[in-house]
C-alpha cells in the first residue's frame, strides 16, 4: 500500500460507503422529572412501544460535551436512534441534563444505567482516566460503545479494551469525530490526486496544529489533573490521530505550574518508518487569544503545499489553502456543499455511522471507510501518545 493510502486509511480519509437516508427533523422528548431522590425516573416518551426499533442511547456523565456530541444529534436522527437516559456522579446533575437535553430516564448511578435492560447503546463522556473502566463495564454489559476521546489512559488499557470486545454483534469505537465529515473524506481527495489543480505529489512532512485559547480553562480543571490523565496530548490527541505515526524522534513539553507531570502544551516531531516522510505536531491548552490553530498543512516532494484550516469544525468554519513550491499560485476554497449534509456538525456524521454501525447496517469491513476509529486503530493512536510522553520525559497517564 502507497505511503497516501496508509495515511488516509490510517486516520479515515476515505469516501464513507452510502447510509439508509435519515430524517433531519427533531424527535419530539420529554425531561425527566426531579423526584428529589436521585433515583430512576422513567417517563411515558421514553417507554413508547412505537419506537421500539430506535436504539436507546445512555449517558455516563453530565459532561459539557455530551450535548453537542450526542443529544442534538441523536434529535437529528430520531428514527435511528436517542438520548434514552443518563447517569451521573451527582444526581441532581443528571435531573438537570436530563431536563436541558431532553432525555426521558434519570439513573442514580452509572451501574444503574448499565444494568437497565432497554440501553442499547452507551456514550462515555466521563474524564479520561475513566474511560477504560466505564467503556469495559458497558461492552460487559453488552451494550454498544461510542467512547470520548482519547480512548484510555495509555496503550496497555487501549489493548484490554480491544481484548474485551470480542463478541459480535456488539460495536465500540473511539469518538473522533473529524474524520467522519465530508469535508474529511474531500481532503483525502485532495491528497490522492483526485481533485484537480490540488494535488501536492508524494508526500514529503506533514504539520499538525491544535492550539486554544487558555483563557476558558481553570487551573484545576479536570484537563490538567494527572490522575484523570490528564494533559494537552491528552485532550489534543486528535494531532497524532491526524497525523500519525510511527517512530518519535522528539518531543518537547510545557509543563504545568502546579504538576509537573502533566504537560499544557506539547510539541512533537514523529517519523513514518521506512518512507523518510516526518510530521511535526503542537498542541496547546494555554495559547494566547490570537493563537487559535487548528490546521494540518502537507508538503509534497516538490514543496508545494495543501492546508486545511479548521479540521475539527469544518461545519462552522474551514479552508483549503494550496501554494506552490515558491509559494505562488496561490489558491483557497471551502467546501460546504458536499454531498448535501456537509453543512451538518462532525458529531452528527459520527452519530449517525456509529448508529448504522449498531444496527448492522454497516459492515465491519466499512468502519474506517465510514471514518469511525475502532478499537484496534486506537491501540496504534495510543502507542503513539505512550512514545511521545516517553520521549518527553513524563509519566504515562494512569
Amino acid at each position: 500500500m502507497s505511503l497516501l493510502k496508509r495515511l488516509s486509511a490510517s486516520a479515515g480519509w476515505i469516501t464513507p460507503p452510502p447510509l439508509p437516508p435519515q430524517s433531519s427533523t427533531p424527535a419530539t422528548t420529554t425531561a425527566a422529572p426531579d423526584d428529589g431522590r436521585g433515583g430512576t425516573t422513567t417517563t411515558a416518551a421514553a417507554n413508547d412501544p412505537t419506537t421500539a426499533a430506535v436504539l436507546n442511547v445512555g449517558i455516563l456523565g453530565a459532561a459539557t460535551i455530551a450535548p453537542a456530541a450526542c443529544t442534538t444529534p441523536l434529535k437529528l436522527l430520531p428514527s435511528v436512534g436517542r438520548a434514552y437516559a443518563v447517569a451521573a456522579r451527582s444526581p441532581a446533575r443528571a435531573h438537570k441534563f436530563a431536563r436541558a437535553n431532553g432525555v426521558g430516564v434519570v439513573h442514580d448511578s452509572y451501574d444503574a444505567l448499565l444494568a437497565d435492560p432497554r440501553v442499547d447503546a452507551v456514550f462515555v463522556p466521563t474524564p479520561n482516566g475513566l474511560h477504560h473502566k466505564w467503556a469495559a463495564a458497558a461492552l460487559r454489559a453488552g451494550k454498544h460503545v461510542l467512547c470520548e476521546k482519547p480512548l484510555t489512559a495509555n496503550a496497555a488499557q487501549a489493548r484490554d479494551l480491544a481484548r474485551v470486545l470480542r463478541e459480535p454483534p456488539l460495536v465500540a469505537f473511539e469518538a473522533y469525530h473529524w474524520c467522519t465529515h465530508p469535508v474529511a473524506h474531500h481532503f483525502r481527495g485532495m491528497l490522492r490526486g483526485e481533485v484537480d489543480g490540488w494535488d501536492v505529489g508524494a508526500v514529503r512532512s506533514v504539520q499538525v496544529t491544535m492550539c486554544i485559547p487558555g483563557i476558558g480553562f481553570a487551573a484545576d480543571d479536570i484537563r490538567f489533573r494527572y490522575e484523570l490523565a490528564g494533559g494537552a496530548l491528552m485532550d489534543l490527541c486528535y494531532v497524532v490521530h491526524v497525523a500519525r505515526f510511527i517512530e518519535v524522534l522528539s518531543a518537547t513539553p510545557t509543563l504545568s505550574a502546579t504538576d509537573a507531570r502533566v504537560d499544557t502544551a506539547m510539541e512533537a516531531d514523529i517519523l513514518f518508518k521506512g518512507s523518510g516522510v516526518t510530521a511535526n505536531l503542537k498542541c496547546n491548552l494555554k495559547a494566547s487569544l490570537l493563537g487559535l490553530n487548528m490546521s494540518a498543512t502537507v508538503t509534497g516532494e516538490s514543496g508545494a503545499t495543501l492546508t486545511w484550516t479548521n479540521f475539527i469544525l469544518p461545519s462552522v468554519y474551514h479552508a483549503f489553502e494550496f501554494k506552490d513550491a515558491n509559494g505562488g499560485n496561490k489558491k483557497t476554497k471551502k467546501e460546504y456543499g458536499l454531498g448535501g449534509d456537509a453543512h451538518m456538525t462532525t458529531y452528527w456524521h459520527q452519530m449517525r455511522r456509529f448508529l448504522a454501525a449498531a444496527r448492522g447496517e454497516l459492515a465491519p469491513a466499512d468502519y474506517k471507510e465510514a471514518g469511525l476509529t475502532p478499537l484496534e486503530d486506537s491501540v496504534v493512536t495510543m502507542s503513539v501518545i505512550d512514545d511521545i510522553y516517553r520521549k518527553a520525559g513524563l509519566p504515562l497517564r494512569e
